[in-house]
């Protein structure tokens, strides 16, 4: 993808939820809507002005990545927990779009790693299954001898999804743009993980996009 290409496709996904939004409130102004309609609308906005924090925040973590200036801050950390409390918050949007969600994660798995960047990986994950997935999605994450294997999986109807190239920046498999991604998410994915000493690899089984993350046991700070 050309530089031109990147701007106008960076600048679109950040543009749409932003007129989302404004449309939105323009809507609210009108004094005849119901209590149900106004909260409605107010939902609206509040959805697109979070996703474009997110893809805002997204373009941030790629810049800070290209600068070589992001660093681990090691804490203590359960990182099944990790993943259960970044989960949450998206519970209504799953719902929304109709994707079932199971999920299979060890309890009580101690983990020394960086907390907001491990973050960024859930969320960034979470949201190319909203992104990209439909029906069903599934989070697993359990412990063995000498990693932790964190495997997120979600049913997709692409054909055109190129296994090679998922983690590459600016990637993104939807060409009409019509999706609000930045391409940025898996990229920056591979990197917080490989800055853990950890792999990331895709797979395409049985018409689920496969994501692993091994993290390396045992770790401690330092």
């Amino acid at each position: 993808m050309d530089i031109k290409q990147t701007i106008t496709n960076v600048t679109h996904d950040l543009r749409t939820p932003l007129t989302v939004a404004n449309g939105y409130l323009q809507l609210l102004k009108n004094p005849e809507l119901t209590k149900k309609e106004s909260e409605t609308y107010l939902n609206n906005v509040e959805l697109n002005l979070e996703r474009l924090t997110e893809q805002v925040q997204t373009l941030f973590d790629y810049a800070k990545i290209q600068e070589h200036k992001i660093k681990v801050n090691y804490t203590k950390l359960d990182i099944g927990q990790l993943l259960l409390e970044t989960l949450f918050p998206y519970y209504d949007e799953f719902l929304t779009k109709a994707i079932h969600v199971d999920i299979d994660i060890e309890e009580d798995i101690i983990y020394f790693g960086d907390t907001e960047l491990l973050t960024r990986v859930f969320q960034n994950l979470i949201g190319n299954i909203l992104s990209y997935g439909e029906n069903s999605a599934s989070f697993s994450l359990h412990k063995n001898a000498e990693t932790i294997e964190i495997i997120i999986k979600n049913e997709t109807p692409s054909t055109e999804l190129d296994i090679e190239k998922v983690f590459s920046r600016f990637y993104t498999e939807d060409l009409s743009r019509s999706n609000q991604s930045t391409g940025l998410g898996l990229a920056i994915v591979k990197e917080f993980i490989t800055l853990h000493n950890g792999t990331s690899t895709a797979a395409i089984i049985d018409n689920f996009f496969v994501i692993t993350l091994s993290l390396a046991l045992p770790n401690r700070v330092g």
